[in-house]
């Protein structure tokens, strides 16, 4: 099953508290998606290969994200932490420490 850019958005909208997008709008939470694959294709661009042509910059909610389905909840999680470490009146250290945690480590 292959998940869109929106999926993920609406994902990390639950835990974030922001399923109408109002406190992270959406086009800056596809930068932190497109932040996301650029990290995992930094470090694994054998998951790349022949696989994803569109570059990551063009992305909208309804692209397909170009990764297997086991990355999906790794991409979510860097999009909480990213959006919780911008929100500085609202700064949940803890949960933005462990979402970047939970991201990282699918790459090893």
């Amino acid at each position: 099953m292959t998940r869109t850019v929106g999926e993920a958005l609406t994902s990390a909208g639950y835990t974030l508290n922001d399923e109408d997008s109002t406190r992270y709008t959406e086009a800056e939470r596809i930068g932190f998606v497109v932040d996301a694959l650029n990290a995992v294709k930094n470090a694994r661009p054998d998951l790349f290969i022949g696989a994803f042509s569109t570059p990551f910059g063009t992305l909208t909610t309804a692209s397909e994200l170009p990764v297997d389905e086991q990355f999906f909840r790794p991409i979510v999680d860097y999009l909480i932490a990213r959006c919780k470490s911008k929100d500085d009146e609202d700064m949940d250290v803890g949960l933005a420490a462990l979402m970047a945690k939970f991201s990282g480590s699918f790459l090893q």
